[in-house]
């Protein structure tokens, strides 16, 4: 009996846990991560030489889906004393941070510049390039970037996203569709009927309240 008990307890227990996970992911509109890691390919714009250096490179880089942008990044070098320090381009990194509806990675590339000393190669200075600067986002499937986010593109994501979907022109927005073929609040019998903004048209009160969620 005591057996039969804690497995009940436990299975409760997951099920709750799975229950508040799902109803987090709803809350804050996050999804499983959208894949944004782009590729980098680049062209040597100047090889650098003695005795004053200047080494430098125009990178490529293309996030999925095509979004390409591009950047020269560079270092300077000195050489003397017998000693030649070079700029020294360190690896790309590539740091992805979960957004609405999407993900923003920021790809970053350090260059330390150098001079020489009777002894040594010194550290002069370091520049962290940034292809964007501000990073790009790369939206879940069934949305788009704009300049306010990733936004809906089909009717079960304008939906989910708590907007109004016209069917007409396929486009999702934060009113109700207006024009031909579209109620509109002039057309609620006055008395009986009332604009509703969460359906897009006329209805009762009682027909306006939030959907009725069934109980588990």
């Amino acid at each position: 009996m005591k057996r039969k008990v804690f497995i009940l307890v436990i299975l409760e227990v997951l099920c709750f846990t799975v229950g508040t996970f799902a109803l987090l992911s709803i809350l804050t509109g996050r999804t499983n991560a959208t894949n944004c890691t782009p590729t980098r390919s680049y062209v040597r714009t100047s090889e650098g030489a003695c005795n004053y250096i200047y080494k430098a490179e125009r990178d490529y880089v293309t996030y999925p889906g095509g979004a390409q942008f591009t950047d020269i990044v560079g270092g300077t070098g000195q050489c003397g004393f017998g000693h030649e320090c070079w700029p020294q381009f360190l690896d790309p990194t590539v740091t992805p941070t979960p957004t609405s509806h999407g993900t923003t990675s920021v790809w970053e590339q350090t260059i330390n510049s150098y001079s020489v000393s009777s002894t040594s190669c010194d550290l002069i200075s370091y520049h962290q390039f940034k292809i964007p600067e501000s990073g790009y986002t790369c939206c879940d499937s069934g949305y788009i970037l704009t300049g306010s986010g990733c936004r809906p593109t089909t009717a079960q994501t304008c939906y989910d996203y708590g907007w109004h979907w016209n069917s007409f022109t396929s486009t999702c927005s934060e009113s109700c569709p207006t024009g031909e073929g579209f109620s509109s609040p002039g057309d609620c019998e006055q008395g009986v009927t009332e604009w509703c903004e969460r359906t897009c048209n006329c209805r009762t009160p009682q027909q306006c309240g939030p959907p009725v969620s069934p109980i588990i």
